[in-house]
């Protein structure tokens, strides 16, 4: 039987389809790792654009967005971030 965070991310992997054009998730999450979500998904679905950010300050934040980008994330960024920077992201990743 699965441990709960693995449930967990099956779950939200399930909830996905081939319509979604992109996803931002958090790196750190309660109850969800964000990167075996990275990881997975990417598994899933090689082409979807996926952006990551964490909140853990910034040297922790500045290695977990290095691992998210190693993980398949094609961008991240460190809260606080630049929100046109991340717009900007968006456009480029949906293009």
């Amino acid at each position: 039987m699965p441990l709960p965070k693995q449930r967990m991310v099956k779950k939200g992997i399930e909830a996905t389809s081939e319509n979604i054009d992109l996803i931002i998730t958090d790196i750190q999450m309660p109850k969800v790792e964000g990167l075996d979500l990275i990881l997975l998904l990417k598994k899933r679905y090689p082409e979807l654009p996926i952006i990551a950010i964490s909140g853990t300050g910034q040297m922790a934040g500045a290695i977990n967005t290095w691992s998210a980008e190693k993980t398949g994330a094609d961008d991240a960024y460190t809260k606080p971030f630049d929100h046109t920077e991340m717009l900007s992201a968006v456009d480029r990743l949906l293009a």
